[in-house]
């Protein structure tokens, strides 16, 4: 087990402000992802909507698998709903992961049965 890497993109220093609001959202999953993942990473970048407004991505992934968010700059600043988004992300991640491992699972007990 290791600890959350974390990147974030150098674009969110001209994101107004988003640096620091992004940085504490880092802060917080790091902390309840702890030890519990093999390898996780989280990428947080600057992008842009389709109406050409600001937004913040991150990405998280482990094991081969991963699960994408998108924060308005509003919702990234807003503590208490990016952290519970955040949690549904790493839900998200955790659902791929135990059915990523089920799959493999039940690869090995057909092969096992058909040998």
């Amino acid at each position: 087990m290791k600890p959350m890497t974390t990147s974030i993109d150098p674009s969110l220093e001209q994101g107004g402000g988003l640096r620091s609001h992004v940085q504490n959202a880092a802060r917080f999953l790091e902390s309840r992802v702890g030890d519990s993942a093999v390898n996780p990473r989280a990428e947080w970048r600057l992008s842009e909507t389709t109406s050409g407004s600001q937004a913040v991505q991150v990405q998280v992934s482990d094991e081969g698998v991963s699960a994408e968010a998108t924060f308005a700059p509003h919702e990234i600043a807003n503590y208490p709903f990016a952290k519970d988004r955040l949690y549904g992300l790493w839900f998200d991640l955790l659902g791929k992961r135990l059915k990523l491992h089920d799959d493999r699972i039940r690869e090995l007990a057909a092969s096992d049965t058909e040998g």
